[in-house]
């Protein structure tokens, strides 16, 4: 189920940047998981997960750093939703208990930082 939710996230966070109209280079888009901070405890009695990591990718062209602050409320919108519509097979429910986005420019370059917890 790592594998699921790992594309769960991802996928949201490529549909959102299509959807923003990010000139993202889909080809360089990396997405690395902090392995010592992140958990993934589902399905148990005890539901807990925890996304820790960063995204980046290259940018096909600039792109303003003015519209960041808006594509980072979206993503900071998504998690919650995330947790709000997982099925758990047992009677436990996931709420979101962090949901920390950094969303940045380097040069070329659109980096995201994410924490993202659920308990």
């Amino acid at each position: 189920m790592w594998n699921q939710f790992r594309r769960l996230i991802l996928g949201t966070v490529l549909e959102l940047l299509l959807e923003e109209q990010v000139p993202v280079d889909f080809t360089t888009v990396q997405i690395r998981f902090d392995e010592s901070r992140s958990a993934f405890k589902v399905p148990r009695l005890d539901n807990y997960m925890r996304f820790v990591g960063t995204l980046t990718a290259n940018l096909t062209r600039p792109f303003s750093a003015s519209d960041l602050p808006r594509i980072q409320k979206r993503l900071l919108e998504a998690w919650p939703d995330l947790c709000g519509v997982l099925k758990i097979p047992v009677g436990d429910r996931l709420e979101p208990t962090i949901n920390r986005i950094e969303l940045r420019l380097d040069g070329s370059r659109l980096e995201l930082s994410f924490d993202l917890e659920a308990d």
